[in-house]
């Protein structure tokens, strides 16, 4: 018998090409369109507010929106009634300004005391909100370190957490920055800012959720009662000359800690298909948004950047 490999070929390619016909044909004819609608849900009032113990009280009041809707379509309530009650006590009916937001006259939140935002407005729902103040955990030493060549500060804080109470904190790091430069007509002129500054650090306490847009954020769980030294590094290349650097140890409550938890988990999570999606959390009664609350315990250290050398320059000092 003898075999004609030119026939074989041909006959190879055509059960090919059928097979591949066969399957576009078994994709096309299972093709079928689906209207994907999604529930248009109640809107509800969506109240933010942080109160903190060194300002008076304020609260933007929205609606909120459909989830295909964009930002553009943001609706400000103006016209809605805001209470401010304090340890059962109605205090005060917010002031409308601007965009939504209400502010108090008056009131300064209290340490400990327990605060209640209620917002009416008509056509939707009542949204309520309380809390209890957060004491303030006072900063008990700080230290700032460069050495030479370095481009990082080595800094800590100490502070002592209150024992058998769950707490949660908040740090961050901000700067007011004093530079001097050379002016042909004026001499040395010297100018100065303000902002926050990066800050890097490896402490066990902390992940890679507890970065947020507001800072750092932490717990008590692995030190409860205790004193803790909190270690952290500053890029000196954001500073200049003398730079006076503040830092910030805020004691807030645990919804605004799970609050700003979650929504950096949203952001770390929101573009990958493959993970479930995280809800952010909010405690607003019959409403949308959170009621957060926050002390400030501040304290500051003097930091002075050696310049780098400039011979070329006579003006240089």
């Amino acid at each position: 018998m003898v075999l004609n490999f030119n026939n074989l070929k041909n006959i190879t390619l055509k059960k090919s090409l059928l097979y591949i016909l066969l399957i576009e044909m078994i994709f096309v004819s299972c093709e079928k369109k689906i209207d994907f609608k999604i529930k248009d849900k109640e809107r509800k009032i969506v109240i933010n507010s942080l109160l903190s113990s060194d300002s008076l009280i304020r609260a933007n009041i929205s609606k909120s929106m459909h989830i295909l809707d964009s930002y553009s379509k943001l609706q400000f309530l103006t016209n809605a009634i805001v209470e401010i009650w304090e340890n059962d006590s109605m205090l005060e009916i917010l002031s409308h300004r601007k965009d939504g937001n209400y502010y108090s006259e008056n009131i300064i939140p209290i340490e400990g005391d327990r605060y209640k935002i209620i917002a009416r407005c008509e056509g939707l729902r009542e949204a309520s909100s309380e809390i209890i103040m957060p004491y303030k955990v006072p900063i008990a030493n700080k230290s700032a370190m460069i050495s030479e060549g370095d481009s990082e500060i080595q800094c800590s804080i100490d502070f002592n957490d209150p024992a058998n109470l769950e707490n949660f904190y908040l740090f961050k790091v901000r700067s007011h920055i004093v530079f001097r430069y050379y002016s042909e007509s004026e001499g040395w002129e010297y100018e100065s800012y303000e902002g926050e500054l990066f800050i890097d650090t490896n402490e066990p306490i902390v992940d890679d959720y507890s970065f947020t847009n507001e800072g750092i954020i932490f717990n008590d769980n692995w030190f409860d009662g205790e004193s803790y030294n909190f270690t952290f590094n500053i890029d000196s290349y954001s500073l200049y000359d003398t730079s006076t650097v503040y830092f910030n140890l805020y004691s807030i409550n645990k919804e605004y800690y799970q609050y700003l938890r979650s929504k950096e988990l949203q952001n770390w999570f929101e573009d990958d298909p493959f993970s479930e999606a995280v809800q952010v959390f909010s405690n607003i009664n019959d409403g949308i948004g959170i009621l957060a609350g926050s002390t400030l315990s501040e304290d500051s250290i003097e930091i002075i950047i050696p310049p780098a050398s400039e011979p070329d320059n006579p003006y240089y000092k």
